[in-house]
């Protein structure tokens, strides 16, 4: 088999990109599609670009729904949405695309070619769609859900970049007091006569110890969150771990566990509504889920809906689903509305987690001050309590 390269094209305002075996295969393509003069030249892999955002993908999904319910054929759409495009990257992506297309290749097959910006999931709705004639109204509706999707991913961010901006502030505050303020009354210390107190004793041994191991402390943490973030990204087993310790960190790990639920919630009635059967829309359900442990308690509901269990009874067995959870879904079985239920509970637990990161944020930001005022305090009574007993003494 021939090794397959990206091949960039241009005539006129057209432009475009191949993926093929040569230029010469690149330009006879061209040719039998009623485009002889194009200017053709192999796709550089460093002026690629960075793939398009969640948001360009979301609003070219918008656009493209809006187009093909307004009747606009599918190929003049795509030609249109790549003109228009602001960046060369995803212009070039859509001229691709739209060369596949009005060469007679399936959307969902000329999408499948860029797996690094459209997901498994988005792929797999945009084939229900195609094989049920209603693309428009896939489209659309994975727009509103990668719309959700991002609103809910920001959420999370900013709940969670505050405390970590306050906590590395209170980190360098006290480190530059070890390094330099501490050393400052160590040297008047040795002028006393008199034994310092213990705690006095300790902060100042933990200046000596700072001092000392100082120049590869900051070294050995940046190599260690490293390490940390290759072993969860190769390995599945630490990732687990990792995941497994996040969903038991107080506060943030009760946010984390809704965000994971409502995004399998709103998946999982994305692809039933779009006509896909319910053993089918497993695996990329799980593989949105973020989180390992729920990603591995989905994959689990996937054997007891092959041994002829319902859904609910198959999440139960997992016994990582909430009663409130299982609940909406028994109620969504029974009545057949299921779709229905799931979108109820995908709303449901974004509203917990937009109370949930309000609360965060109030609790978080008190806690961290009061922690930060604490260690600040007791090293500046442990520095001066030399110098009140010196004081007594006298």
């Amino acid at each position: 088999m021939k090794k397959t390269r990206a091949f960039h094209w241009r005539a006129g305002r057209n432009s475009g990109e191949l993926h093929g075996p040569s230029i010469a295969w690149a330009r006879a393509t061209l040719r039998r599609r009623g485009v002889p003069k194009a200017v053709v030249r192999a796709a550089k892999r460093g002026n690629r670009g960075r793939k398009p955002a969640a948001s360009e993908v979301q609003l070219f999904s918008q656009q493209l729904a809006a187009m093909l319910g307004a009747g606009v054929p599918l190929a003049s759409a795509l030609a249109t949405l790549a003109r228009h495009s602001p960046r060369p990257a995803l212009r070039a992506m859509l001229g691709a695309v739209h060369n596949e297309v009005r060469a007679g290749v399936a959307l969902s097959a000329a999408l499948e070619k860029y797996p690094a910006t459209f997901s498994p999931l988005y792929l797999s709705l945009v084939r229900a769609g195609e094989l049920a004639g209603a693309l428009a109204q896939v489209l659309d509706n994975l727009a509103v859900y990668l719309r959700k999707s991002i609103a809910l991913r920001k959420k999370i961010k900013s709940a969670l970049a505050y405390p970590a901006v306050v906590v590395t502030v209170a980190v360098t505050v006290v480190a530059l007091m070890m390094v330099f303020v501490i050393p400052q009354f160590e040297a008047m210390f040795r002028h006393y006569e008199t034994e310092l107190p213990p705690l006095t004793r300790a902060v100042v041994s933990v200046s000596s110890a700072a001092r000392g191991g100082g120049p590869w402390f900051l070294p050995a943490a940046v190599c260690t969150v490293a390490a940390l973030g290759v072993a969860r990204r190769r390995f599945a087993l630490a990732r687990l771990m990792l995941d497994r310790l996040a969903l038991a960190v107080p506060l943030a790990g009760a946010l984390l566990r809704k965000a994971a639920l409502a995004r399998i919630a709103r998946t999982l009635a994305t692809l039933l509504g779009a006509g896909m059967p319910l053993l089918e829309c497993i695996a990329p359900t799980a593989e949105v889920a973020g989180n390992m442990v729920f990603r591995n308690a989905v994959l689990s509901v996937r054997d007891g809906l092959a041994g002829g269990h319902g859904l609910e009874a198959s999440m139960r067995a997992a016994r990582v689903f909430p009663s409130l959870f299982l609940q909406m879904v028994r109620t969504g079985e029974e009545s057949g509305q299921l779709v229905v239920l799931l979108h109820r509970a995908g709303d449901f637990l974004e509203t917990e987690v937009d109370n949930g990161v309000a609360v965060l944020g109030k609790l978080l930001e008190p806690l961290v001050m009061a922690l930060l005022g604490g260690v600040v305090g007791l090293i500046v009574v442990a520095m001066y309590l030399p110098v009140f007993n010196a004081a007594a003494v006298f």
